[in-house]
């Protein structure tokens, strides 16, 4: 699905607004990407916020673990995201990666809970009992992972994310200052970084 809000002339808006604006004029793009050209279509014009799910990962989780690819192919798709990321950075837009990390106590408590509450039910399938099984094996995915990619354009934010309300503080809290930092930025480099409304007539 898809959310998103008209902007408000540029000319009325202070450092405060356009943030304010940034956080709830949001894309929300909740499929897996399986690609970089299916990410490029979902990439967000000036002045928007676009929240990827997963997105362009796949190839070195899950694909890496489930043994869709050959090794081959999944080392060389670290070099490929961060060409990718640095693209988007050299383009002006700014990237901020999220890892919520929970223990595998915590895992299984959710698991339970979901699978005793009705309408938490069809968040717990079969398959995430046998990925469950593959603990480790996901785990060094996700090691490799984060020291291969987290790079200076493109850093991993890791969340401690047992408690979701201290999760949630963590990621809030940072999307709003990595995006007061770029605002900052652009505006020092005179790079005009939201949409100008067309003047009537």
């Amino acid at each position: 699905g898809a959310v998103d809000c008209c902007l408000l002339p540029y000319s009325r808006l202070d450092q405060s607004s356009r943030l304010l604006l940034l956080l709830v004029s949001v894309v929300l793009v909740v499929e897996i990407i399986v690609g970089f050209g299916d990410a490029n279509q979902h990439l967000p014009r000036k002045g928007r916020v676009t929240i990827f799910d997963r997105s362009w990962y796949g190839r070195v989780l899950v694909e890496r673990v489930e043994e869709f690819c050959t090794e081959a192919d999944w080392m060389r798709a670290y070099s490929e995201i961060n060409d990718f990321e640095a693209q988007m950075v050299r383009h002006h837009l700014l990237v901020v990666k999220f890892w919520l990390t929970i223990t595998k106590d915590e895992q299984l408590k959710r698991f339970e809970e979901r699978e005793r509450t009705g309408f938490k039910r069809f968040k717990i399938t079969e398959e995430d009992w046998r990925n469950r099984e593959k603990w480790e094996e996901y785990e060094k995915a996700v090691c490799d992972m984060v020291d291969r990619t987290s790079t200076k354009l493109a850093p991993w934010t890791l969340v401690e994310a047992n408690d979701k309300y201290f999760a949630r503080t963590k990621v809030l809290k940072t999307l709003c200052e990595q995006i007061e930092i770029k605002l900052q930025q652009l505006q020092e480099e005179g790079i005009d970084y939201l949409d100008k409304p067309q003047k009537p007539g």
